[in-house]
């Protein structure tokens, strides 16, 4: 039995509207199927059913109450019912952007592990576009529908042409796009009498989107062709977006005085009326200008309807004349010629009735089917990340400041310091930054304002005592690559005037600025020790080859336009780096500024969890002949993680590297960064690297790497006569007193003490590793001896801060002293909470124990 929770604002007989409907039909399949199923329905309705969380919006942290309130409801009601009852699995419907808050929230929520589907309905883009008219609101649903379908685990089409559309649309994997027939109810229409004339019959709300306007457009020439010819709609009325008014009262207006009585309204009628209607149709009419599915049309035609069908996705895919389908080219003219055709044809309509209907499939099977595994942790935060900034940039879109750059500047010329600082702690950091790019305000309190035009001035005195004057052999080169940011460039400039370490330079590039202020801004500066290099656009890694081939420095910073650098930067990575030939490059922790504050504390280097994921911030120092002994940056890299692929491939050369275990390079987080969109796309970038380097991504290679840097377990042991009891393992000849003395020593994942005397088989130690493998969250397993044998984390034997609880487990065996959470603390592992009141991120110290299956694939 699975446990599934299904979130949506719509479910039958609650709530009106299709995806209702397909939602209680579907529910019921899989409780008859043996499922659990619960649901979070966002609607003001009330029920007694114990099975439907009902939710109602709540203002969303700072957001109009609409779709994100909406979004958020039904993120919490979901994290609710998890906490009573775990989930299994999470469906929630595309439109109105329900998806949002969960995805994008799913770690603190309680989500990372658990598959997210979302099911398409039919999301406000493609009806925007298909109306023509939209609105700055709906804009804002729309992207975070596509950020939702982004974002999920895996995306549901109804069909085979939704699914192309899908992937086409919204740039998806296709492996995380399944098809998931809607239920089709089986209706029974009796016995109905046939009656002579021609009748037409729409069913569905009336709606632009439906098409309902271009019904009544073509239907009149053929009105008047045949007087004997009716058109029904049968559905609930709608609004018109166009004219302003509802959809009944604008369609009636469309038709000719003379016509009216042959163009019906009926409200919505139940299964047996509409049975009866259906059948003694001419044809069942869909002219939608987008449909998902329409559960209307397949159910017409079950009942034997001939259909009219435009060739749009939902209906191309499984409709044509084999199935009882005329298709027309989804035109107004098209449409007159369709019906033209049956009207003048009655054997048409009986030959497309006596067709089979369009084979679906399995409604409940993309259920029992195996998901496309959940984002990596790592994708996740970076999807979320993307998402949440491309979202709020929809609300406060940068081109309509920038048209407001003088409107902008004036009003913030005439505001008071004081109304400027009560502005500047209410806007979110990232508006703030957009506006700070088009109307040259720096968005500073008075206070902030005070000190750094103090900074500045001491900075300055320097400059005039001579104490900053030009370096001609500079030891360390400051490579600033630039594109459109110079509205940043002097702040870090002044953070590096502000070093401890003196013997330096920096060359600025200018990539090809385009957006009229930055060129002018580098051109404009005037300080010593400062160099601007224009040149035409060529991305990042080839802006950053230039620099550095340019460079006079033996080492090189890559120090992008808005970041900074603490004071102590330049002084603690040019002693690691003239402390140790061999090495390479230094890195450090990352502080975080900007949209929020936080620290960034990387793991402790390993070679193997490098090759998995990068454990370097972007901002290192390089010593330059390791840059020029592998070629430099690969120029073709222009989506990111270009200095990852630099990183190991001087590893892989034979390079050493030391981290500086201190948050001395300032990383600014505004907008979607290049860096973010690279975690967003974590797996895709990993597959990429394993294929530019496919010498380093080989089964041999990684197998040597990893047996070197990362084996699956340590055994530790004073029997000389004990093998590895499998291939993946560390085997260290110790006595236990001694432990100490060698645990710093210890390359693998997990640690055990395996003593001469254990009452056991070897062969368990596997078994109790991959118990830790299945679950993160214990520090160490052991066995159900007294006193037992006990496999640890090495990372719970090093940080008392890890995860310490024990599990006991059904191995057998026993033995004396054992290893024990927290009992070697070290240095190197443990990561304070926070630095100077600044909460600390930490990466995890450790990445899957396993070979990954993808290598050599």
């Amino acid at each position: 039995m699975t446990a599934f929770a299904f979130a949506t604002s719509e479910l039958w007989p609650l709530t009106d509207g299709g995806a209702g409907r397909l939602n209680a039909d579907l529910v019921s399949m899989l409780r008859t199927a043996g499922h659990d199923v619960r649901v979070v329905l966002v609607a003001d309705v009330a029920t007694d059913d114990e099975n439907i969380r009902v939710v109602r919006p709540t203002d969303a942290a700072g957001w109009d109450i609409g779709f994100m309130a909406a979004s958020k409801a039904a993120a919490e009601g979901l994290a609710e019912l998890h906490r009573e009852s775990p989930i299994d699995r999470i469906e929630i419907q595309d439109f109105d952007g329900l998806p949002f808050w969960t995805l994008t929230h799913r770690g603190d929520l309680g989500f990372a592990e658990t598959p997210i589907t979302v099911r398409f309905h039919g999301s406000v883009d493609l009806q925007i576009e298909a109306m023509g008219a939209g609105s700055a609101t709906l804009e804002v649903a729309a992207q975070m529908e596509r950020e939702s379908f982004a974002m999920a685990d895996a995306s549901i089409a109804p069909s085979d042409g939704i699914r192309s559309l899908m992937i086409d649309r919204y740039h998806l994997e296709p492996d995380r796009v399944v098809v998931g027939t809607p239920v089709i109810r089986d209706l029974t229409a009796g016995v109905v009498e046939p009656r002579a004339g021609i009748r037409f019959t729409v069913v569905g709300r009336l709606s632009e989107v439906k098409g309902s306007h271009d019904m009544v457009a073509a239907s009149i020439p053929v009105l008047e062709e045949f007087p004997q010819a009716t058109v029904t709609f049968v559905g609930s009325d709608g609004w018109s977006a166009t004219a302003n008014v509802p959809m009944r009262q604008w369609l009636t207006s469309m038709v000719p005085d003379d016509m009216k009585a042959r163009v019906i309204f009926h409200v919505p009628v139940d299964d047996t009326r509409l049975a009866a209607i259906i059948a003694d149709s001419t044809a069942v009419v869909a002219p939608s200008r987008f449909e998902s599915f329409n559960l209307a049309v397949h159910e017409a035609r079950r009942l034997g309807a001939p259909l009219v069908l435009p060739q749009i996705p939902a209906f191309s895919s499984m409709f044509g004349g084999e199935f009882g389908a005329d298709m027309y080219d989804g035109s107004v003219e098209g449409l007159t010629a369709a019906l033209t055709r049956l009207a003048r044809d009655p054997s048409l309509s009986r030959r497309l009735a006596a067709q089979p209907a369009p084979r679906l499939g399995d409604p409940i099977q993309p259920y029992q089917a195996e998901l496309p595994p959940v984002w990596h942790r790592r994708s996740q935060g970076g999807l979320a990340t993307a998402a949440l900034a491309r979202v709020e940039h929809v609300r406060f879109p940068a081109p309509e400041l920038a048209r407001h750059r003088q409107i902008l500047q004036s009003l913030i010329r005439r505001t008071p310091d004081g109304v400027l600082d009560a502005v500047n702690r209410i806007l979110p950091a990232r508006v703030r930054d957009r506006i700070r790019n088009v109307s040259d305000w720096d968005w500073e309190t008075e206070d902030q304002r005070q000190k750094k035009g103090a900074r500045w001035a001491e900075v300055r005195r320097r400059i005039a005592d001579g104490e900053l004057g030009k370096d001609d052999s500079p030891h360390v080169s400051i490579v600033i690559p630039c594109f459109n940011q110079g509205a940043f460039i002097e702040e870090a400039l002044l953070t590096i005037f502000e070093q401890t370490y003196d013997n330096y330079d920096v060359l600025i590039v200018d990539d090809g600025s385009d957006d009229g202020t930055t060129p002018k801004i580098l051109d404009a500066l005037e300080f010593p020790r400062v160099g601007v290099l224009h040149q035409d656009n060529v991305g990042l890694p080839g802006a950053r080859n230039r620099g550095i081939a340019a460079a006079r420095g033996d080492y090189v910073v890559t120090l992008d336009a808005d970041d900074e650098l603490a004071p102590l930067y330049l002084e603690k990575l040019a002693s690691a780096l003239d402390s140790d030939d061999d090495v390479a490059f230094a890195h450090c922790w990352a502080r975080i500024f900007g949209d929020y504050q936080a620290i960034w504390a990387t793991r402790p280097f390993n070679r193997f969890q490098f090759l998995l994921s990068n454990s370097v911030v972007g901002c290192v120092m390089l010593r330059k002949t390791a840059w020029e002994a592998v070629g430099g940056y690969d120029e073709s890299m222009l989506e990111g993680n270009e200095d990852w692929d630099l990183w190991i491939r001087l590893t892989d050369a034979g390079f050493g590297n030391i981290q500086i275990t201190e948050p001395l390079f300032w990383y600014r987080k505004h907008g979607v960064s290049m860096s973010v969109e690279t975690e967003a796309r974590y797996e895709s970038v990993l597959s990429s690297l394993s294929q530019r380097l496919p010498d380093i991504y080989t089964i041999d290679h990684m197998r040597g790497v990893k047996r070197e840097s990362y084996p699956m377990l340590c055994v530790m042991t004073d029997n000389r006569s004990l093998v590895a009891p499998f291939e993946d393992v560390q085997l260290m000849q110790v006595a236990y007193d001694d432990i100490h003395s060698v645990v710093d020593d210890v390359r693998s994942k997990y640690v055990v003490w395996w003593p001469l005397g254990a009452d056991a088989d070897p062969a368990i130690l596997s078994g109790l590793s991959e118990v830790l493998e299945q679950d993160d969250t214990i520090g160490a397993v052991e066995t159900t001896g007294a006193p037992a044998i006990r496999v640890v984390r090495t990372w719970s034997l090093r940080d008392p801060d890890a995860p310490s609880d024990t599990q006991s487990t059904g191995f057998a065996g026993s033995s004396g002293q054992q290893l024990a959470c927290g009992q070697f603390p070290s240095d190197d592992w443990q990561v304070p909470a926070d630095i100077g009141g600044i909460d600390v991120h930490r990466q995890r110290p450790e990445e899957s124990g396993i070979m990954p299956t993808w290598v050599d694939v």
